[in-house]
């Protein structure tokens, strides 16, 4: 009975069933061909957290369950963002996805920060052409479409306006069309998307037009997003305007994940995990929208 036993534990431990813990380093992905219907639409998936080492990517899992979110990475009592480097000390083991497909898959125990992935906000002029640009990934698969974006020194910025992307610019009064040479200052960022692929976004500050002289004409600056914003420190949405009929919170696929009736002075989004996100305040006929990270 006992020599049962012996061969039975040692058939257990060398089946990987009990792995040892081991250590993985590499840079926080995602891993958009990982497949988990949710509830964003037929056809479409969240795409999970991954780790990428030198050789192989492994799927991020929390108690054997795949990890996904909308930017940052919560697991053992640490935020991570995508871009990051870390240690991670688990084990291997084996997922299949709502497609029946097999991926390697690393269930974490702890996990440690090696270096963050410190996007630059650089201010400062830019000067170049408008130009569309395809739709950054923040779905999976990503939303067809373009948005409006700047070519300048060689680079490619998404243009954002009060942190919303467009196919269409119309400020102050003023249409800005494909092709028009402009000179632009603001807060350019770098960010990642949900395929991994770098891109650089340009808050606009202010935007003149250049007519064939070379001369920028104008000087229109963005409609004032005074009536609301984002406070980082208390995470609180904190409205200035007067009445407002509705406000609501969407996450990157496009859910609403809050909705208040006439709000006033602040509403808390404690409640949401760390991420992305989008809010529409609808007054007197009128919405504003914008983007905060929670």
């Amino acid at each position: 009975m006992k020599r049962n036993f012996l061969i039975f534990l040692f058939y257990l431990i060398f089946s990987g069933i009990y792995a040892q813990e081991e250590v993985r380093s590499g840079k926080i992905v995602y891993v958009p061909d990982f497949y988990i219907q949710g509830e964003i639409g037929e056809g479409a998936a969240y795409a999970v957290f991954g780790i990428k080492t030198d050789s192989i990517v492994y799927v991020l899992t929390n108690d054997s369950v795949p990890l996904f979110g909308n930017g940052n990475l919560e697991a053992k009592e640490q935020i991570c963002s995508i871009g990051d480097s870390v240690e991670i000390s688990g084990q291997f083991h084996t997922l299949i996805d709502d497609n029946m497909l097999t991926f390697p898959a690393w269930e974490i125990n702890n996990i440690k920060i090696l270096s963050a992935f410190s996007p630059e906000n650089i201010s400062g002029t830019y000067t170049g052409s408008l130009v569309f640009i395809p739709n950054p990934a923040y779905t999976n698969p990503c939303l067809p479409g373009e948005v409006m974006g700047l070519q300048c020194n060689g680079e490619k910025y998404v243009l954002s306006k009060n942190g919303w992307w467009d196919d269409y610019m119309e400020i102050g009064g003023v249409l800005y069309e494909m092709g028009d040479s402009v000179e632009i200052e603001g807060v350019m960022s770098t960010h990642i998307d949900f395929l991994n692929r770098t891109y650089f976004e340009l808050e606009i500050d202010t935007i003149r037009k250049i007519e064939e002289g070379g001369e920028p004409t104008g000087n229109e600056s963005l409609p004032e997003m005074g009536c609301v914003h984002y406070d980082a420190v208390f995470h609180n949405i904190v409205i200035e305007t007067v009445a407002p009929d509705r406000l609501e919170v969407f996450d990157v696929w496009g859910r609403c994940v809050m909705k208040v009736e006439r709000p006033a002075g602040s509403v808390s989004v404690m409640r949401l995990s760390h991420g992305i996100y989008f809010y529409r305040l609808t007054a007197a006929g009128t919405t504003r929208s914008g983007k905060f990270v929670r």
